[in-house]
């Protein structure tokens, strides 16, 4: 026996076939919404008119030639510090943000204590995962120097 294809099958098939797509939008607009937000500053305007200024800041930190190297050891940040001369550099106050690069969901702040000539380690252990060491130097003489490196951790410490 044959069926008869009525305009009641055809509305339930494009109903069906705009529900779905409805649906999938819906669904992803929520898991969007969730996720990062896409928001690097909260204020574009105030941001735009620090600009200079901040350029300023980075020139001068440049002409000092101070270089910062980030390496993971044993689920700890570990940063070396160095001067123009490459000579470590000692007696800082290190402290860093850890962040996500798609979110701000699990940013954490560390403190970091001298282990070595130069070496500073971070306090707390992280967990696996890409991260953005956004890290701040402060010291006597040189004022208030930043950082910014990513790094991998293959796996969390135990």
């Amino acid at each position: 026996m044959t069926r008869i294809f009525t305009g009641w099958h055809m509305a339930f098939t494009m109903a069906a076939f705009f529900g779905v797509i409805i649906g999938i939008n819906i669904a992803l607009a929520i898991f969007a919404n969730k996720s990062w937000t896409g928001l690097v500053v909260k204020n574009s305007y105030i941001a735009s008119q620090n600009f200079n200024r901040d350029a300023k800041i980075a020139r001068q930190q440049h002409a000092k030639g101070w270089r910062l190297t980030s390496v993971v050891d044993h689920g700890r940040v570990v940063v070396t510090i160095l001067d123009q001369a490459n000579q470590p550099i000692t007696g800082l106050m290190v402290s860093a943000v850890l962040q996500r690069p798609t979110t701000e969901a699990e940013d954490e702040a560390h403190e970091f204590q001298e282990i070595g000539t130069g070496k500073y380690r971070s306090r707390a252990a992280i967990r696996a995962g890409v991260w953005l060491v956004d890290v701040t130097v402060r010291h006597a003489n040189h004022g208030a120097m930043r950082f910014v490196q990513r790094v991998f951790v293959k796996e969390a410490a135990s």
